[in-house]
């Protein structure tokens, strides 16, 4: 059996449809029956269920790219999460991550997921006391492969143009101006971001780190492998007599600066950089080889 089915469509504008004033409205209602439809119907639906049966409930929202799955979910767990200050502020926390993270401009929206997730919500009569997260089917091959028209994960655009000029952190990931990288090079028609500026998601998503309880040095650090990954697209090979090498003294700096950002010690192995040539080197023969015994 499935419970009631909510039908929306996105409207590609905000509306005053949503906020503390309209969830108190529907927090007040007995049953579904006498609310409008409205995604806060459903998730005050499913609070009613849990406390009346005892089971667990489950809300599944679903469409197509751009219907406003997004959105949508945000709202839901806003209404959720009501109540129970510290809890709603680390569940809310998650979504400008996430999104950085997951999120990219397609043909079809601004910011799509590109991921699924799974939010599961604990409660006891004062309202939500435990939350978690899962993440899965990440499209992990648009780092490196981008579709003509769309746009590489927010998080590299938030990194390489959203921290102010005077920011140290700038020089530490090597981020310095007219800095250009290779991965975030798409065709385009507008290739700034178009729902939030850089500046201001990055704003979001280190208060969302701060909610979370994540410290300025894990912040740092995840900083740090986001640049690494984009210093990694600007390494170029070429075949030579010697094998797969690396073309020119760009791609040599470039990975010079990822053994920097990942820390990488060369241990009784050798030079760091050139174990992580050898590892990069390695993986593009085997895609080579696989080419060709595909063609």
């Amino acid at each position: 059996w499935i419970g009631p089915i909510l039908l929306a469509l996105n409207p590609y504008q905000a509306l005053e449809i949503y906020g503390p004033d309209v969830a108190a409205v529907h927090r007040v209602k007995k049953a579904m029956a006498q609310s409008r439809p409205h995604p806060y119907a459903v998730a005050g639906h499913a609070v009613r269920q849990l406390r009346r049966t005892g089971q667990s409930q489950g809300i599944l929202i679903s469409g197509e790219s751009g219907a406003g799955k997004t959105e949508t979910a945000k709202h839901v767990m806003r209404y959720l999460a009501s109540g129970s200050t510290a809890v709603e502020e680390r569940v809310l926390g998650t979504n400008p991550i996430l999104e950085a993270f997951g999120n990219a401009k397609t043909l079809r929206n601004d910011n799509s997921s590109r991921f699924g997730k799974l939010v599961r919500l604990a409660f006891d009569d004062a309202g939500v006391s435990q939350a978690s997260l899962s993440t899965f089917l990440l499209a992990r091959s648009r780092v490196t492969a981008v579709p003509d028209g769309e746009r590489n994960y927010h998080a590299f655009y938030m990194l390489a143009n959203g921290l102010p000029a005077a920011d140290p952190l700038r020089e530490k990931l090597f981020l310095f101006k007219g800095a250009v990288f290779e991965s975030l090079k798409t065709k385009v028609d507008h290739d700034g971001q178009l729902y939030l500026s850089d500046e201001q998601m990055l704003d979001d998503v280190r208060s969302g780190f701060r909610a979370l309880g994540v410290s300025a040095e894990a912040e740092q650090a995840i900083f740090e492998v986001v640049a690494a990954v984009l210093w990694i697209g600007n390494i170029r090979f070429s075949d030579s007599e010697a094998g797969c090498t690396l073309d020119g003294a760009t791609s040599e700096q470039a990975l010079k600066r990822v053994v920097a950002l990942l820390k990488l010690q060369g241990g009784e192995e050798g030079d760091a950089a050139a174990q992580l040539l050898t590892l990069f080197t390695e993986s593009k023969v085997r895609d080579k080889v696989r080419t060709l015994v595909a063609g």
